[in-house]
């Protein structure tokens, strides 16, 4: 009788054991994927603050493009240019806003927000190429 409770101590302390070391390797995976999930989350981040960066330089060298032939331009072109000139300058405008709530985005669907930012990066090229 002894030796079956001895036996059966140790079997209980071998299941505790056991789950102590399920319970570390499942806290250990839940750590390691939050982890995962904020890499992405700030390599996604750095993505777009590049990408605001070069349209932002791109609206600007555009900008002064404009500017630059209106300064020789007829009245009549520099109609359009300004009309040019007040859309480029709207966009850049949009970009700043658009900065702004990326940067205090604390929304957890990051996908949505990276299709929204691409779609408006895509508009805002093709304003840029049609110039």
């Amino acid at each position: 009788m002894k030796h079956i409770i001895i036996l059966f101590g140790l079997g209980v302390l071998t299941f505790l054991t056991s789950c102590e070391n399920q319970n570390r390797d499942i806290a250990d995976k839940t750590e390691e994927s939050i982890d995962d999930v904020k890499e992405q989350a700030s390599d996604i981040k750095s993505s777009f603050t590049n990408e605001f960066k070069e349209l932002r330089d791109n609206l600007d060298d555009e900008i002064e493009e404009i500017k630059s032939k209106m300064d020789e331009a007829s009245d009549d072109t520099k109609a359009e240019y300004q009309k040019q000139l007040d859309g480029l300058e709207n966009r850049r405008d949009q970009l700043s806003d658009r900065w702004d709530d990326f940067k205090n985005n604390t929304s957890n669907d990051i996908e949505k927000v990276k299709k929204d930012l691409d779609a408006w990066f895509d508009e805002v090229e093709k304003d840029l190429s049609n110039s």
